[in-house]
């Protein structure tokens, strides 16, 4: 719409734009757009050009354009300082149901470093808290980690199922709180966490749920946890994380911390049992009677859990 306003009107036909015109329109918008919003703006002007190509509105291919780069891992992960986060987690009222299901959710992505889609595939069997444990279904590693829960996420965990969970038979732990119910999904989650920053006037507005995981890395890498805790809320495995010297981490995909290659496929697969058994033990480690909160850094005891 923005650039039909500016290059069509009463006396401009849609088949009169020329390439220039799209050229001066992106060059426009680059002073006050970055990489990615840039790379948002061509990829629509792409499809109303090809969608009036194919309609013959177009005297002239007008789709060929060309879009900045983006690289992966081209600039370390943002994380939110802790001390934001618990202040996000205080600003929620969880008087009402909404409230207490957006508490619990940033609750788990705070304290256990869980993924939005982790969030949202979490189901009723995943949750044990007579014993107080907590399986997760790890999406980027594709394995299953069996957590130790808290007291204080035990407490929060039963006032949701309680209080702020619909009455239903689908097996979605976090589900919608309006009708139709249904479970919630990556987009609501990252929705919800622009709300509640907004709603909490903390300057996380550039901020994203993902930072919230980063956050615990940085605050175990605080308390001299090790690189290997520190990389498992990640999806990131021991020596292949590597810390900046203003204290951000990267991942190195290629390479481990010697310069050695990664293990071939071949290989991964063959070791994914021994794998997931040295991540379970590693992420006990992780939470302790009091979370990682300051003043109690003591970890549980390792407890073997039986697969199912």
């Amino acid at each position: 719409q923005e650039f039909l306003n500016a290059h069509c009107g009463a006396t401009r036909e849609l088949c009169d734009l020329q390439s220039l015109d799209v050229e001066r329109f992106i060059a426009r918008k680059s002073r006050r757009s970055g990489r990615g919003a840039l790379q948002t703006v061509v990829g629509h002007l792409r499809l109303f050009f090809r969608y009036c190509q194919d309609r013959k509105l177009l005297a002239a291919a007008l789709d060929q354009i060309d879009a900045p780069r983006k690289y992966r891992d081209e600039r370390p992960p943002r994380a939110i300082s802790w001390d934001s986060a618990q202040a996000l987690l205080r600003s929620i009222n969880r008087r009402s149901r909404m409230g207490c299901r957006d508490h619990a959710m940033l609750y788990l992505m705070t304290h256990y470093g869980l993924r939005t889609g982790e969030v949202c595939d979490l189901k009723l069997e995943d949750l044990d808290l007579s014993r107080q444990l907590l399986r997760v279904r790890q999406s980027k590693t594709h394995q299953v980690l069996t957590l130790p829960l808290t007291q204080p996420a035990c407490s929060i965990l039963k006032r949701y199922l309680a209080f702020g969970r619909p009455r239903t038979d689908l097996p979605f732990v976090f589900l919608s709180i309006l009708a139709p119910l249904r479970p919630v999904y990556r987009g609501a989650v990252a929705e919800m966490f622009r709300r509640r920053v907004k709603d909490s006037g903390l300057p996380l507005r550039e901020y994203s749920p993902y930072c919230l995981r980063h956050g615990l890395a940085m605050r175990l890498l605080g308390l001299r946890r090790g690189l290997v805790c520190c990389g498992m809320p990640g999806g990131w495995r021991g020596s292949r994380v590597r810390i900046e010297r203003d204290g951000r981490f990267r991942r190195r995909p290629h390479a481990d911390a010697r310069g050695r290659q990664r293990e071939p496929a071949a290989g991964r697969r063959a070791s994914r049992a021994r794998r997931g058994v040295h991540a379970r033990r590693v992420l006990l480690h992780l939470v302790d009677a009091g979370g990682v909160e300051e003043g109690n850094h003591r970890p549980v005891a390792l407890r073997r859990v039986p697969k199912r």
